[in-house]
């Protein structure tokens, strides 16, 4: 199978596994929050995880863009972020998951939070293949001296 296939494939599940466990782990807090009586009715839930789903399709997919050499890393991370994010708001308001009935301050915070989360995940992922590059090259250079 073609090694850019095999990375989609890696990225799409990675991602699918990140958003499904920051959904189970909100899920668990609202439990709490609601002392355990935490209800979701006419396919909530359904509809819940479906855009968890597609958040985590939405981050994953876009990754193969950093496959494209020819594009500077920051233009090829805006690209990403700019598509994952974008998908995350749109499933995050159809999901209800923005109170707009709260107000327009309470909607930009959530929103800050969910693009504060985003990039805090990108950044770990950043310095995780800064990190093995590093020791790539590290060897790299053992071996030729």
């Amino acid at each position: 199978m073609n090694q850019k296939i095999k990375r989609t494939i890696r990225n799409t599940y990675t991602s699918l596994g990140i958003s499904a466990l920051l959904f189970c782990l909100m899920g668990v807090a609202f439990d709490f929050v609601y002392k355990g009586s935490f209800h979701l009715e006419n396919y909530r839930f359904s509809r819940f995880v479906l855009c968890s789903l597609v958040i985590g399709l939405g981050f994953g997919l876009p990754a193969l863009i950093y496959d494209n050499d020819r594009l500077p890393l920051v233009m090829r991370s805006l690209i990403h972020m700019g598509t994952g994010c974008t998908v995350m708001l749109l499933a995050s308001m159809i999901a209800g998951w923005l109170p707009v009935t709260l107000g327009t301050g309470v909607v930009i915070s959530m929103v800050a939070e969910e693009l504060a989360i985003a990039l805090i995940i990108w950044s770990c992922f950043y310095l995780y293949h800064k990190r093995l590059v590093r020791r790539m090259n590290e060897k790299l250079s053992k071996r030729n001296s």
